[in-house]
């Protein structure tokens, strides 16, 4: 596929945005411009929005819920008004409960049983792409991991050989790595394919399945988190590469040592 750089891409200070303008080319959108600039809008519209930048603040309450919400859902909705032709949203498979799955793409979301600003917000971001764009992808992600990934509870267990996190060792998690989700959208671009897809591994796998694979000496904490269990089998069936288990992700990764390195 020929990179095409008008496509803007947001978010590329850092994971997926940073891989995806590696790996497609395009245009790093730059939040200190104003939406009206003339950059976001070209005499042709741009041949596709990828949306990857989010607030992960996770201090969030009622002195800044409103600056959350407008970082995210309404920046969301102010990027479909740029000219476009085909509009990317990099969602999260949080907007699902963390009861017993598996869930698939056709599975009724009630806002009412999410719990945290973040879940409302993507789901929010969703409703906004879904109404103004369409030609659309949401992408309903999984843990993803690169070497632009942030340093976070599991890419800690798997690079620092001693440490202590505040997870429990029998949360799961659903791992993807950067380069799948590019190949999926690349297929996506070729064959024009629409709609909302869960982007994740076919099973999960525990943080202390991952302390025991790499032989490090992880001190586990007292939080419980587990990932949605999702059916990713729509996707799949678009890119191959999607068949695999979380544990298997997360060997390759090591193996070809693409992963974050410790501070």
């Amino acid at each position: 596929m020929q990179r095409n750089p008008n496509i803007l891409i947001t978010g590329t200070s850092s994971g997926l945005g940073s891989h995806l303008l590696e790996f497609l080319g395009g245009t790093p959108f730059d939040r200190s411009a104003p939406l009206d600039a003339a950059q976001y809008h070209p005499v042709e519209p741009y041949e596709t929005i990828i949306h990857c930048a989010f607030n992960s603040s996770h201090d969030v309450g009622l002195h800044n819920l409103a600056s959350y919400m407008d970082d995210n859902a309404s920046l969301t909705e102010r990027l479909t008004q740029i000219p476009h032709k085909r509009f990317v949203l990099a969602s999260t498979i949080d907007v699902y409960p963390q009861t017993p799955g598996p869930f698939d793409e056709k599975y009724t979301i009630e806002p009412g049983n999410l719990i945290g600003a973040y879940p409302v917000a993507k789901l929010l971001s969703e409703s906004h792409v879904h109404n103004n764009c369409p030609n659309y992808l949401i992408l309903r992600i999984a843990m993803m991991m690169g070497p632009y990934a942030r340093r976070n509870t599991l890419v800690r267990v798997l690079t620092e050989k001693k440490c202590r996190v505040g997870l429990k060792g029998s949360s799961k998690y659903n791992v993807i790595s950067h380069e799948t989700i590019a190949t999926f959208l690349e297929t996506c671009f070729e064959k024009n394919i629409q709609g909302t897809f869960n982007i994740g591994s076919s099973s999960r796998v525990t943080l202390k399945e991952l302390a025991t694979m790499v032989g490090h000496d992880i001190e586990f904490g007292n939080h419980d988190y587990h990932s949605a269990d999702i059916d990713n089998s729509k996707a799949a069936l678009i890119t191959s590469e999607l068949d695999v288990d979380s544990l298997d992700v997360v060997k390759a990764l090591l193996a070809e040592n693409r992963l974050p390195l410790p501070h």
